[in-house]
């Protein structure tokens, strides 16, 4: 029998993966505007949080705090 490892390795992985993002804009009613590292900017629903707040987003919604962290790019 064979097996396909890939199909294996897919079945532990998260179906939508986490974002780190910051709060950059609380929009009011429930929504958020957040950016990540890298720039892009989302529109995401989430209350309680504050400008300047690093958050996980997954699926359009925040799912809890992140940490703080630096961002560095390195070329190779």
């Amino acid at each position: 029998m064979a097996t396909n490892l890939w199909e294996k390795f897919k079945g532990v992985l998260p179906a939508s993966p986490k974002i780190y993002t910051t709060v950059s804009q609380v929009l009011g009613g429930g929504e958020l505007q957040v950016t990540t590292p890298s720039g892009g900017v989302l529109q995401v629903l989430g209350s309680g949080w504050n400008n300047g707040d690093t958050v996980w987003v997954q699926d359009g919604r925040v799912v809890g705090q992140a940490p703080s962290m630096q961002h560095y790019d390195i070329d190779i």
